[in-house]
């Protein structure tokens, strides 16, 4: 199974009681934190395919990148260390990590 990379709203599209505004989500803005669902099994070339897309947004916008990964089923040692190193250097904050893989970014950071 391959990865699946979405864009979603980005956090000031996600205020309680603001009305759609179609604009700005079709051309997010370059000031805003942005938000990526990541989905499937993530192996080290799909984290570093992930990892040039989070920097390049994160140097555009300013802001670390959200990534939730409430539907990754898989991540490796590699790939844990790719998002590891990117927690760390503040491109991306990370979401929605389901107990498995929260241990293995845990021994991959604790050994890093």
């Amino acid at each position: 199974m391959s990865i699946r990379i979405t864009e979603i709203r980005s956090h000031t599209n996600l205020k309680a009681g603001a009305a759609p505004c179609p604009d700005r989500e079709l051309s997010p803005s370059p000031h805003v934190s942005r938000i990526f669902k990541v989905e499937g099994a993530l192996h080290l070339r799909d984290a570093e395919l992930l990892e040039a897309i989070c920097r390049q947004v994160s140097s555009e916008t300013g802001h670390p990148v959200l990534i939730e990964l409430d539907d990754v089923c898989f991540v490796d040692s590699d790939s844990a260390a790719v998002i590891c190193r990117m927690k760390h250097e503040n491109v991306v904050t990370v979401k929605g990590l389901n107990l498995f893989i929260k241990k293995v970014m845990e021994l991959v950071d604790e050994t890093s």
